[in-house]
């Protein structure tokens, strides 16, 4: 039903049954009629030469040909121009008029997988001929014959143009040096946006990285692929925040243990690159023995490291070492004047203080922890530093300060579109107003906590959410609810890591 509502599709299926009687649009061939007009940029002519084909190859075989799509196209055509023939002759007859600067910019273009923003078409693009004004300039000239798609800030080139772009560029000779321009522009980005993540322009640079994904993922891929071991633990180092803050624990595993295996980099790189894999192991699964934190040259870095680690050792049950830890991530920010780092380390003993209800201890860092934070700009830190602050007063009874400060997290959170935590905070939001006794709304938050966790995978909130849901449930006196979402965290629990236990 959604794939019939899109007029592309319309059209391919029309083309298809008039070439195969009796061809129609069913839950059978639906993803592979979508992905065959996705994959063709919904062209009308690209799908008109394309539906014939089906005379001699299912939907799911057509859609596995169109990596060879400049030959493909070439079924029917009797009585239409030489140029609509096929879809190399249709892009061949757009490519032809362009002077030689909108050539030259159009195929340097298709380097940028998933698009690029205005910065990227000129660092990639310019010339000492062709300044990156003039880029632009033909930018624009290029979205007015539609042979470039401008989304919001960024310039996208459809999928078909791009495969022909690629060839026009290998043919000119400059897939090397487009590709290393590529590589330095997203290597740059990633280091300015991994500063920027701590202070005022963070959710800037959340939506900024989140933009870039593909594009940065091809630049590690290369990187890979070269065994360029600098280029891979530059990037993977510089994306290492990003990927903690956006949950996406296993993407950050994934590509720091593929920079590590390779041969050579700089080995204070290296040396960071491990600190940031073991801090993320630890949150994954169990570890053995942690290895110190030696050859980081950076004392800042060096420092933030240990708060990572020490924050994954005391998660994953590990107290005592990761207390020590957190110590020493303290001492050395307030040696080297890191306030951020000094507001990270203060959080997050804090946390150890409430655990080990050790109150006013825990009053005292969080509140310094969030003034640091707040003179920062940092947001993320901000919420981490409340939240102790929340659970504080909940502990003293002070329900309506505790509820506050929680929805104040809250908005922080879906702010800067952080879901784990989104889901972390409607959890305790929950659980105090279960404390007050609105059953109905403390249901509405458990259940909305479970829903934002499926979405995402993220199993511990999961659990904490169906225990919250069994609480619930019992409160009302309705046992045989209580227990079925006790089952489910049970089930769930078996699933994780020890270090994943909420």
């Amino acid at each position: 039903a959604v794939a019939a509502r899109s007029s592309a599709v319309r059209l391919f299926v029309e083309r298809a049954s008039a070439a195969v009687p009796g061809f129609a649009l069913d839950s059978g061939n639906a993803a592979a009629v979508s992905a065959v007009v996705r994959r063709l940029d919904g062209i009308p002519l690209a799908l008109e030469l394309v539906a014939p084909r089906l005379r001699g190859l299912s939907a799911d075989r057509l859609v596995e040909r169109l990596d060879d799509r400049f030959t493909l196209p070439s079924a029917g055509g009797r009585g239409r121009p030489a140029r609509q023939r096929t879809l190399q002759a249709m892009i061949d007859w757009s490519w032809e008029p362009l002077t030689e600067d909108e050539r030259t910019v159009l195929r340097r273009l298709a380097a940028h997988p998933d698009g690029c923003a205005a910065s990227a078409a000129e660092a990639v693009c310019a010339d000492p001929g062709l300044p990156g004004p003039r880029v632009l300039d033909v930018v624009a000239r290029l979205v007015d014959r539609s042979l470039v798609v401008r989304e919001g800030e960024r310039f996208r080139l459809l999928e078909s143009v791009a495969a022909y772009c690629a060839e026009r560029l290998a043919e000119a000779g400059e897939l090397a040096m487009v590709c290393a321009r590529a590589m330095e522009y997203y290597l740059g980005l990633a280091e300015r946006a991994d500063a920027e993540l701590r202070g005022p322009g963070q959710c800037h640079w959340l939506e900024r990285l989140d933009a870039e994904t593909v594009n940065l993922r091809r630049v590690l891929d290369t990187a890979l692929q070269t065994a360029d071991a600098e280029a891979a633990l530059r990037l993977v180092n510089a994306m290492a925040w990003y990927w903690f803050l956006r949950g996406r624990l296993a993407e950050a595993r994934r590509s720091l243990h593929a920079a590590l295996a390779l041969d050579g980099g700089p080995p204070d790189a290296r040396a960071a690159a491990r600190g940031w894999l073991t801090g993320v192991e630890l949150r994954i699964r169990p570890v053995g023995e942690v290895e110190p934190l030696t050859g980081v040259e950076d004392p800042a870095l060096r420092a933030r490291l240990l708060g990572f680690v020490g924050s994954g050792l005391y998660s994953a049950g590990r107290h005592a070492e990761g207390e020590r830890l957190i110590a020493q991530s303290l001492a050395g920010s307030r040696a080297n004047g890191d306030v951020w780092g000094e507001a990270a380390a203060l959080a997050e003993r804090a946390g150890h203080a409430l655990a080990g209800d050790r109150p006013e201890a825990a009053r005292a860092d969080a509140e310094r922890a969030a003034a640091r934070f707040r003179s920062l700009g940092d947001a993320w830190g901000t919420l981490r530093a409340t939240r102790p602050l929340a659970l504080l007063a909940d502990l003293d009874g002070d329900h309506t300060t505790a509820l506050r400060l929680h929805r104040e997290t809250l908005r922080v959170a879906e702010d800067l579109a952080l879901w784990t935590e989104v889901a972390d905070t409607l959890t305790w939001l929950g659980r105090t107003t279960l404390r007050t006794g609105d059953l109905r709304e403390a249901e509405r938050l458990y259940e909305r906590a479970l829903c934002v966790s499926s979405e995402r995978s993220y199993t511990p909130g999961e659990i904490r959410a169906e225990i919250g849901l069994s609480r619930t449930a019992r409160r009302r006196g309705d046992v045989t609810t209580a227990e079925t979402h006790l089952c489910r965290a049970l089930s769930k629990s078996r699933t994780l890591s020890t270090a994943e236990h909420p």
